[in-house]
């Protein structure tokens, strides 16, 4: 098992290397998987995890695997989630779906620096009339003075993940929050199964394209 891994490992980085990334650090590391991968990060002051959101246990295959699930849950770094049936194209357009929450704030902020780097736009998906006017503005503003395009649209319907997975396929990268409104998710802390809804559970699974999670 060890040479496979080895082997897969170094394919990956000779892929990376081919496109100009610099490589920082690579093992094969030991122990039950999640909390392998958030102590690795947490030691080694990671600012990004990426993970592909399958998994396979015998013949069953699950779109939001128990590795994947569980890092989501406890990360309090953001998570880059690619699922099988994600297109990776290059980033040129950003989308942001957003409660209005707190934590919607933080990952509308970093959609719009995201869209900086890459010289991308942003459009915000916001569910039901906007009632945080000052936080709005902000966001125009910081957008404004990146020279960013960023693009807001209220959304009152009710079919919302059908929404977000359509209006999803028009962009290269979805920014979101994990973070929601909520009685529940004050008590992820103790349950961490609660620091997951079922929409957002749904639309990783169902995602066609990647999504970064912003989780505290």
């Amino acid at each position: 098992m060890e040479s496979l891994e080895k082997e897969a490992i170094d394919e990956a980085l000779d892929l990376l290397k081919k496109r100009g990334v610099k490589i920082g650090d690579s093992c094969i590391a030991k122990g039950f998987p999640s909390k392998t991968i958030l102590s690795y990060s947490k030691k080694y002051n990671v600012n990004l995890i990426v993970l592909t959101t399958s998994s396979k246990v015998g013949t069953e295959e699950f779109r939001l695997g128990s590795t994947a699930k569980r890092i989501i849950e406890k990360s309090k770094i953001p998570t880059l989630l690619v699922t099988p049936i994600s297109k990776t194209n290059p980033i040129k357009s950003i989308f942001n779906p957003s409660s209005g929450s707190k934590y919607s704030f933080r990952a509308s902020m970093l959609s719009i620096s995201f869209a900086k780097h890459f010289n991308a736009s942003v459009k915000m998906l916001h569910f039901g009339k906007i009632k945080e006017k000052s936080l709005i503005e902000t966001l125009k503003n910081y957008a404004n003075s990146m020279n960013i395009k960023f693009e807001i649209e209220e959304y009152e319907g009710e079919n919302l993940l059908k929404r977000i997975l359509e209006e999803s396929e028009n962009f290269d990268i979805m920014i979101a929050s994990r973070g929601r409104r909520g009685f529940s998710y004050k008590f992820r802390y103790f349950s961490p199964e609660l620091a997951l809804g079922k929409l957002e559970k749904e639309v990783i699974e169902l995602s066609k394209i990647p999504i970064m999670l912003i989780n505290e």
